[in-house]
């Protein structure tokens, strides 16, 4: 019986436990919402938000022939890449009908979202499609930085006087409200899912094991 309690019991420190490292392993990550419409690359939308970013791609050669490529640089007000990134537009659906060779069919208009790590003196987003730029974004508003004339919740007047020099003598601003997840970034709640539902399973298993391996009651004779 003993020995039955104890995967019950570690599966129950892993269901409180692996939030957390869920959490902590997110970061704030830039969303960058586009739309390819027709062989045009179109902003449409960009983001702070609390998430995981997608995967660095650093060369060309890893996407599939015909495959229309872009890159992305971050750069900072110093024109310093920060960031960069190949992608790719996800216009190609494939499927399968009656058991027939997979089939490929292309979109001509698409909208997408790009997650990628934030850095705190990221001002410009730039596009390129073989060295031509196609589109870039001012991400300025989202800095973060001793400098960037504005007095973060983490600034004042004496570590950040260029800044907060207006707030001397009075509490620097309050920090901000964590950026609710939204995107790609809602990957940790399906995670969350994942785990629960396993370990409802395991948990129901071991519970009908040990239900199993109990001697059946004996008949009581007689009546009242």
């Amino acid at each position: 019986m003993k020995f039955n309690k104890i995967p019950t019991l570690a599966l129950l420190i892993i269901f409180l436990v692996a939030p957390s490292f869920i959490i902590s392993a997110s970061q704030r990550i830039y969303s960058l919402e586009l739309e390819y419409d027709e062989g045009l690359l179109k902003f449409l939308d960009v983001n702070l938000i609390t998430g995981f970013p997608d995967p660095v791609i650093t060369d060309k050669i890893d996407f599939p022939p015909d495959s229309i490529i872009y890159k992305l640089e971050l750069l900072s007000s110093d024109d310093e890449i920060l960031y960069q990134t190949y992608f790719g537009i996800p216009n190609k659906i494939y499927g399968i009908e009656d058991g027939s060779p997979p089939s490929m069919m292309e979109l001509d208009q698409v909208a997408f979202t790009l997650l990628f790590p934030y850095y705190k003196n990221g001002q410009t987003i730039s596009i390129t499609k073989d060295e031509k730029e196609i589109l870039t974004v001012d991400v300025s508003g989202f800095q973060m930085y001793c400098g960037d004339r504005k007095c973060q919740f983490d600034e004042n007047h004496q570590n950040c006087p260029q800044d907060c020099v207006e707030f001397a003598g009075t509490p620097p601003p309050q920090p901000p409200v964590t950026p609710s997840v939204k995107g790609k970034g809602l990957t940790k709640y399906l995670l969350y899912g994942i785990i629960t539902v396993v370990l409802i399973i395991l948990i129901i298993f071991f519970i009908k094991k040990r239900t199993k391996k109990k001697p059946p009651f004996g008949k009581i004779e007689g009546s009242f």
